[in-house]
Order: C-alpha cells, then structure tokens, then sequence
C-alpha cells in the first residue's frame, strides 16, 4: 500500500508558498509507486494564481471550501475528506492549515501525521503577526516533522523548544526542470511595450509590496542615484498593502520618469530577461522564490544578508549584499553592477552555477524520502 499524502495549501492566491508548490511539482512527480500525493488548497475568495499555473504543468487540485476564521465547518469538511481518501501524512504550508488540521486530531475526527513546512520567519512583527504566532505555536510542536526552508528558520524552531530529530532543513526549489536550461527566458519585445530605451540600466523588484520588503528604501536609493546619473529605470512588479503609498512616495521624490510600478504579474519571467538587477532590499525573509528565478535567469542579484538570503548567495561571489536599511550602501552596490560589467557577468555567472542544490528533482526526491520517514511509522 502506498503512502497517501496530502499536501494543503493555504489559498489559491500568488505568493511564495504557492510558488514553491508549482517550481516543486516536477521532482515530486516522479511515479514513486510508493507514495500517492494529493494537492489541496483552502478555497476563499483570493486570486486563483495557483489555479491557472498547475492547469500548465498538469497538476490537480482539490478544493476545499473555505469562508475564513469563523468557519469551523470547514474542520469538518477537511476532516471528511482525509478518511474518505484514507490519508496517512497531511503537510501544510501556514498557520492556517496547521490550526485546522491539529483541530481534526484534537477532536478525534481522523488519525494521521502531519509534517509543517515553515517558509521563513516574519521579524518586524506587528499584534496580529503575533498572534497568529501564538496560535501556531501548538500545532508546530506537536508536529510529527518540521521543514525549515532555511537555516535561520531551523534555529528559530529550536528556540520554540521543538526537538532536532524533529526537524528537517529543505530548501525551495529553482524554478527551472533543468537548473541549467535558461530557454524559457528568452528576450522578448518587452522593452518596447514599456518604452524603455535600449540604453537604460533596468532594476527590478519583484514580489509583495509591505514595509517589510524595504521597497520604501529601494526609492529613496533610486532617487539618490537619480542625482548622479539619469540612464536607468526601475521596474517595481507586485502588489501588496503598500502599493498606493508606494506611488504617492514615487511621486513626492519626482521619480516618475525612472519607476515604473507594472502591478502583478503572473510570469515574471519575462520582466527578468530584460532586466540588468535584481534587487531585494527586505527587511525580513525565508528562502526566497524570486532570488533562484533571477538566479536561472543569469542577472545579477543584490539583496540584503536576512533570513535564508545569505545561504543561497555568497557576497561578491553569485550575488551582492547589503545590511538591511543601510540605503547608502544600497546604492554603492547598484553603481558597481552598472560601472563593472565584468563584476556583474562573474556574479551571475557564478549564480547560476550554484543553482544545481536548488534542482526541483532534488528537493523533491527529499520530501519524497522524509514522506517516507514520516509514513512508515506507526499512527498513534
């Protein structure tokens, strides 16, 4: 009998977890005859983002009515589904699936394992970020494993109390079936379209637009190097809280003429073939999705040393980093990739030959492997 596992998403909207889910897919679909996985997701009313991309890749997904925090029907629901597919292993993905699904356990209404992936560790944390911490301290402790995406995340679990053995370290995986096969990021007319001249530098900035990822930070970097030199623009692609304020910051700094805010994408890729930078500028991170993109993608990378960042990147080896907040140094970094071709091509030269760890075939054979630690232990 194979392992049936479930694997639950916390919503269908873009974020860093559902792109994990979709880079990951390949290596997890391997036809391993012992392990059987099932896809879900919470369905509320979000972007359906996950939905579209793992219609491209063949990859179903059960969906599972979801009408927010008060629906606790929807313990039952999950409940109900996991006896009737007899599920051994359910991996969730936020506090959201860990609290429902420790609540099927509690409530006797299945039996199974659970293994929780933990995709970073929020550090400017507001009253509901603690919150929800609170919450999920539970459920991450009576979990049978515990992914950490990187390694500050894996000793932050340690500081929770939770065991070693019970924890894992699994990184995301690169976006590419091939790490080494660039083919999907061919050059476009995308610089016409924009009205970008073929002579600018072009940065860009991708992912959700909060406080927390610096973005504030990248603008007033822009308009300091504005002062010195004129032939760059800086494409901001995402949405998020911060995205009025965002603008009305780009205009009270008279950027307008060198940020473009291109809202949210589905396929970044395109974005980042035309690009000279990626640039990261966060205050707090896990392991994140958009680094191995601009990795596979051969441009150079500056981000600041946080969360898992310093693990993928090496400073001045396959990328650039910088102290979070330090804007100064922000723009040195930047000036020395449009100044230093040579610098910029070794950088991502280098990147890109790191990116074989991160193969989607690799970190799946090892969730496959830890699904069959997990599995053949007995249920309580």
């Amino acid at each position: 009998m194979p392992i049936k596992i479930l694997d639950l998403r916390e919503s269908s909207a873009f974020g860093g977890t559902n792109s994990q889910l979709i880079r990951v897919f390949p290596g997890l679909n391997i036809g391993d005859e012992n392990i059987n996985i099932l896809f879900g997701y919470l369905a509320d009313n979000s972007d359906e983002w996950l939905l579209r991309h793992s219609y491209k890749i063949g990859l179903d997904l059960i969906k599972i009515p979801y009408q927010g925090p008060y629906d606790i029907g929807v313990i039952f629901r999950l409940a109900k589904l996991i006896e009737k597919n007899k599920i051994d292993i359910v991996h969730t993905h936020g506090y959201r699936g860990n609290v429902i699904v420790r609540s099927i356990l509690d409530h006797k209404l299945s039996n199974f394992r659970t293994i929780i992936t933990k995709h970073g560790i929020v550090k400017d944390r507001g009253l509901l970020i603690d919150l929800y911490t609170w919450i999920d301290k539970r459920p991450t402790r009576l979990a049978d494993k515990v992914v950490a995406v990187d390694d500050e995340t894996f000793s932050r679990m340690i500081g929770l109390g939770l065991r070693k053995q019970q924890l894992a370290k699994i990184n995301n995986p690169s976006p590419l079936p091939n790490s080494f096969d660039i083919s999907i990021f061919e050059k476009s007319n995308l610089k016409n379209e924009l009205s970008i001249d073929d002579r600018s530098s072009i940065l860009i900035y991708a992912g959700r637009l909060v406080r927390k990822k610096g973005i504030f930070d990248l603008l007033e970097a822009v308009y300091r190097l504005r002062t010195k030199r004129q032939n760059f623009i800086l494409l901001i692609v995402g949405d998020g809280s911060s995205f009025n304020d965002l603008q009305a910051y780009s205009r009270k700094l008279n950027l307008q003429n060198n940020v473009k805010f291109l809202g949210m994408k589905d396929d970044i890729t395109k974005y980042l073939a035309i690009s000279s930078m990626l640039i990261l500028p966060s205050y707090s991170e896990g392991s994140p999705m958009v680094i191995l993109e601009a990795m596979a993608a051969k441009i150079p990378i500056i981000a600041t040393r946080v969360g898992g960042i310093p693990s993928i990147i090496s400073d001045n080896v396959s990328g650039s980093l910088f102290s979070p907040g330090i804007i100064d140094e922000l723009v040195s970094k930047i000036e020395q990739i449009m100044d230093d071709k040579s610098y910029a091509k070794r950088i991502a030269d280098n990147a890109i030959l790191s990116l074989d760890r991160f193969s989607p075939y690799k970190i799946g054979v090892e969730y496959i492997n830890l699904y069959k630690e997990i599995g053949y232990l007995k249920i309580k």
